[in-house]
């Protein structure tokens, strides 16, 4: 007579390797579904001190919520696997039906909490290491944000770089060195925003507000208006210039006339 009975393969039944590969299969397709992806990658890397640090308390998030997103998978796939009706079992077999568990349901309730806990300490750290301005700035600049353009004024040497028509205006900064900006806006509600230094700040009309910038990296970046603000909003562009101390010195002391000495 043949048999009946589930096959094996290597000693597991065929039907329970089929429960697992479609439990896999499953996992699979939620974490794309859900738009997972490898942690870090989703945040470019930061040209400026500031912008580091924002990185550095994703990255961390992201391993966290990795991390809890692991044991609540494995949890439902234990489950899923280990209190799955028996082929073979009794059919009014039933799993434990116990109304609680109270120190599973402690436990539950008091990670979530600390993890809470945790992520809202980090995140005050990072936001006022981000927001810290420094006593003595090595340059300070003054930002104004208008319908539809920017005036970046440097108090000492009385340069000022303003959009003419289509032209953006260039903000030039020394590499390593803290620029302190004082933002404001004459008429609507703008953001001053660049992308590469992962830093974007509010420019609100009659409430000017100071911030510190300390670009790491040589370079020119781009930065523009991240509110709308009228019809002119596409066009309100800005470059962001990073030279070295010894440039930014020598550009100063022109007047601003023409590009720092050897920027590229």
């Amino acid at each position: 007579m043949p048999t009946t009975g589930p096959t094996k393969t290597g000693g597991v039944p065929v039907r329970s390797a089929r429960v697992v590969l479609q439990g896999l299969a499953g996992l699979a397709a939620v974490t794309l579904l859900t738009g997972c992806h490898v942690p870090g990658f989703a945040v470019p890397h930061a040209a400026d001190t500031q912008g580091q640090q924002a990185a550095r308390l994703w990255h961390w998030t992201e391993f966290a919520a990795l991390t809890v997103g692991v044991i609540v998978w494995g949890l439902i796939a234990y489950v899923v696997l280990r209190y799955r009706k028996r082929r073979h079992g009794p059919a009014d077999e039933l799993p434990s039906q116990r109304a609680y568990n109270v120190p599973i349901e402690v436990v539950y309730t008091v990670i979530p909490v600390l993890i809470i806990a945790a992520l809202f300490t980090f995140t005050t750290m990072a936001q006022r290491k981000i927001d810290a301005v420094i006593k003595d700035p090595a340059v300070t600049v003054n930002v104004t944000a208008f319908q539809w353009g920017w005036r970046f004024s440097y108090p000492v040497g009385n340069v000022t770089t303003i959009t003419d028509g289509n032209t953006p205006p260039e903000l030039v900064m020394p590499v390593d060195e803290t620029m302190r900006i004082n933002l404001t806006a004459t008429d609507v509600v703008h953001a001053f925003y660049v992308p590469a230094f992962l830093f974007q700040r509010a420019a609100v009309p009659g409430s000017p507000t100071t911030f510190d910038l300390t670009p790491t990296e040589l370079g020119t970046f781009a930065g523009h208006c991240a509110t709308f603000c009228g019809i002119g909003h596409a066009g309100m562009l800005f470059t962001v210039r990073v030279v070295t101390p010894d440039q930014f010195a020598q550009w100063l002391a022109a007047g601003g006339d023409g590009p720092p000495s050897g920027s590229g």
